[in-house]
């Protein structure tokens, strides 16, 4: 439109300056069309030679302009208010972070603001989110004339010990959108602490908060940890949990349990194998033990596996595997499967018994070494 319009250097300019000078232009050329139309009213010119009228003759008057904008710049000016209208409202609906795709498929409402940080490896963390529709109200009503220009916002700060207190550096901070309650946020140089905050930066640079996550430490390269999504998390939940401060005795809520409980549809049991190695809770010798089975198997490709009445994922050549607690007592697990037909099944009856003994510590005494 300004290119069309005769704007010079319109590809430099700001969108409110380039809306101001699209008016401009147009009021311009509504005015040379007010002027042509009165022009065009106007009686012709006599071309005979001008009598001195006498005071009972009456000069000719021009024809008064109707003050009606053309319907051309009509059509054009409602088409420019309708734009600005949609980017508003398109420019509200990606600020509004309680708008998430997931709202859609939960049949739960989002009660309460939280932010998860997870650890997914050592160079990896992923940020999870539920902000509610009168958070984002309040937020609306706090920064008044600066909503306008406030952009949502993901910031990421790392934890460090200063003179025996510990102070938070912002180092990242990332754009973020509604329609969306998960974000993967590189670091480097691992181990390290980070804290991560959810909100609103206005043009000036002000941060308005939202809500604060959790704190984690990435490992040490020297400790692997598993891959994506919740999907993937769930093949090894209680790693993933304890790496992002799951089992911290410190932790100052108890949102990161129950965000992993609500997605992965189970509790978190008890510390598992190798998570002490992942805490820094300064034991003197820390020592846990814990086991966990996988019952895997194939089918006919296009089969139905279920395991004690719960379906189980069956991979398109037919293979099935499943990661389980395994508690200490006896358990009957019947795993049926089921042709795709349905006119077939086949099951198998596992019985499976733990029994787990902790041993008395014993204190070896220096002089016996």
């Amino acid at each position: 439109m300004a290119r069309s319009s005769g704007v010079t250097g319109w590809s430099s300019m700001r969108k409110e300056q380039l809306i101001k000078a699209l008016m401009k232009v147009l009021k311009k050329r509504e005015a040379n069309l007010s002027k042509a139309a009165q022009k065009s009213a106007s009686p012709a010119k006599d071309v005979r030679p001008k009598k001195t009228p006498t005071t009972s003759q009456k000069l000719p008057t021009r024809a008064k302009s109707t003050g009606k904008t053309p319907p051309n710049l009509e059509v054009e000016r409602s088409a420019i208010a309708a734009k600005l209208e949609r980017e508003a409202v398109e420019r509200e609906r990606l600020k509004n972070l309680a708008l998430t795709a997931s709202l859609a498929k939960d049949e739960k409402k989002v009660e309460k603001d939280r932010l998860i940080l997870i650890v997914r490896d050592s160079f990896w963390l992923q940020a999870y989110w539920e902000v509610t529709p009168a958070t984002i109200s309040r937020a609306k009503t706090s920064l008044e004339k600066n909503w306008r220009g406030a952009k949502p916002v993901l910031r990421l700060f790392e934890i460090i010990e200063e003179n025996d207190s510990q102070v938070e550096k912002l180092v990242r901070e990332i754009p973020i959108h509604s329609g969306v309650d998960t974000w993967y946020i590189d670091t480097l140089n691992p181990p390290k602490t980070y804290r991560a905050a959810i909100g609103y930066v206005t043009e000036a640079g002000r941060f308005f908060s939202l809500c604060r996550s959790n704190r984690v430490s990435t490992p040490s390269t020297s400790v692997k940890a598993p891959s994506s999504h919740w999907a993937d998390i769930a093949a090894d939940c209680e790693n993933y949990f304890a790496m992002s401060g799951g089992y911290d005795p410190l932790a100052e809520t108890n949102d990161l349990r129950e965000i992993f409980e609500e997605k992965l549809k189970r509790p978190m049991i008890a510390m598992g194998p190798n998570h002490a190695a992942l805490l820094d809770q300064n034991l003197d010798f820390p020592f846990e033990v814990d086991a966990q089975m996988v019952i895997y198997g194939v089918a006919s490709p296009g089969a139905s596996v279920t395991l004690a009445g719960e379906p189980v994922k069956v991979d398109a050549d037919g293979n099935f595997s499943i990661r389980l607690d395994f508690p200490d007592k006896r358990q009957v697990l019947p795993v049926v499967a089921c042709s795709r037909d349905g006119s077939q099944q086949r099951t198998t009856v596992l019985a499976i018994e733990r029994n787990t003994k902790v041993m008395e510590a014993i204190n070896i005494d220096s002089d016996d070494l």
